[in-house]
């Protein structure tokens, strides 16, 4: 029987983006029958691990970015040191796991190339035994990095990095042109670099990722990631909130939903609104009570809101908030709602009610999208891929001091595609008339069906 081929592939955990769009490379992948191994670390290893629980994983070595508030490039350069030391850090990790790793398949192929040199006869079986090691060093056929700058190795056939920004840009030209030295660097560490986008025009990355300045001999652009699906299903929601990206901006965001959920919801109490937390770690969801869902499928982590109509400011919802979360069943239950001991002034404001969800798998995340009629979200790159795939309308809100998001948000918005909206500006209503001006994406182009086949893998 040939031996399965095998690939590891990390993404790096800034948000939940990087390990979404790995998401369909692992599916293909596994669709080809090569045997996968996931490494990552915090909420990017675990939705891996939800996603694929049959997968072995591995925990790397975490780099702890600090990103504290709004000037994202300056915190960046501060930490520069602290990044390089990361990235050679997770360099060293992956040699010494690819040595064990090697020492686990020698032992389970013969136990005996693995016994101290004085149990061999002569120097030909110690040879011997170094070359048959050498080889099980080379066990796999790639080493797959989405933005992991140090993790590559020589004993894997290939060594792939995944990029949509192989121009990175700052505020500042002169800042531009040395951190792209150094990005440039290591991605020609590796053998080949995927661009998750068209090399046409449209395109979605737009400067990020075209130019002069791109490496066609290493380049291939594979078309768009997206684990999302489009397809016909009843509208539940009129408005659905999905959050992502590094804090402590992540909740500051949250904070300002809640609040203009509130806001909005006293005018249109008729409305229905969806909030996705985007945390998956248990210390993130201490903020809600969290009730299971009955299709563990799913994994849904299913909670209603209800709020006060009197607050003053932003952070008194954040606080009602968290006294008044209530759990419930999932609605698939013939749609009755568990609500325990629940009061009566909570059952007299029911129609105030929006579902919040702290994470929720491709698949019921999938799902809540397509029955909503308009998304709101950060303008990260694994959103927009996301929204291609959907074809959905959007409010795009840029991580702030996030230059990616900023330069990303402002492209779609004058291409007449999304409305954007700087979060500390952010008003739900006066978004939701201006972003009627806006197509969104009437057609995919962007995806590639035969992903892994486009690649050479």
């Amino acid at each position: 029987m040939q031996e399965r081929k095998k690939i590891i592939i990390a993404p790096l955990n800034w948000g939940l983006g990087h390990a979404a769009r790995c998401i369909p490379i692992i599916k293909a992948l596994l669709e080809k029958n090569y045997e996968v191994i996931i490494a990552s670390d915090g909420g990017a290893l675990l939705l891996l691990q939800k996603e694929f629980p049959e997968l072995e994983s591995v925990k790397l070595p975490a780099y702890n970015i600090n990103y504290s508030g709004k000037f994202l490039t300056l915190s960046l350069i501060l930490q520069s040191f602290k990044i390089f030391f990361a990235v050679v850090r997770e360099y060293f990790f992956l040699k010494n796991f690819l040595k064990n790793f090697s020492k686990k398949n020698i032992q389970n192929e013969n136990e005996k190339n693995i016994l101290k040199k004085y149990f061999f006869k002569n120097k030909n079986e110690i040879i011997n035994s170094d070359i048959h090691a050498a080889e099980n060093e080379k066990k796999f056929s790639a080493i797959i990095s989405d933005n992991r700058l140090g993790f590559f190795n020589r004993a894997a056939e290939k060594n792939i990095f995944i990029t949509h920004q192989y121009n990175i840009k700052t505020p500042h030209r002169t800042l531009d042109f040395f951190i792209n030295i150094f990005n440039r660097f290591f991605i020609n560490q590796f053998d080949q670099c995927w661009i998750p986008d068209v090399e046409s025009t449209p395109n979605l990355a737009g400067e990020l990722s075209h130019g002069a300045t791109v490496n066609k001999n290493k380049t291939r652009y594979i078309g768009a990631l997206s684990r999302m699906k489009k397809f016909k299903t009843a509208k539940l929601y009129d408005i659905i909130a999905v959050l992502s990206g590094p804090e402590p901006q992540r909740t500051y965001l949250e904070k300002i939903i809640l609040s203009e959920f509130n806001k909005y919801l006293e005018n249109h109490p008729e409305k229905k609104l969806c909030l996705v937390r985007g945390v998956s770690n248990s210390c993130e969801q201490s903020a809600v009570s969290i009730h299971q869902g009955n299709n563990k499928s799913e994994a849904i982590q299913n909670t209603r809101v209800t709020f006060n109509p009197t607050f003053k400011n932003k952070s008194e919802a954040m606080q009602e908030t968290r006294e008044n979360i209530n759990p419930v069943q999932n609605k698939s239950a013939a749609g009755q709602n568990t609500r325990g001991n629940e009061s009566s002034k909570l059952k007299a404001q029911s129609s105030k009610l929006f579902d919040v969800f702290d994470f929720l798998t491709t698949d019921a995340l999938n799902e809540k999208l397509m029955q909503s009629d308009i998304l709101i979200a950060r303008s990260g790159y694994s959103t927009i891929m996301d929204l291609a795939a959907l074809q959905m309308s959007a409010i795009l809100i840029p991580t702030p001091g996030q230059t990616e998001q900023e330069y990303l948000a402002q492209k779609f918005m004058s291409e007449n595609i999304f409305f954007t909206v700087a979060q500390s500006d952010f008003d739900l209503e006066r978004a939701l008339f201006l972003s009627k001006n806006y197509s969104g994406f009437k057609e995919n182009k962007f995806i590639y069906a035969e992903l892994i086949d486009s690649t050479g893998l």
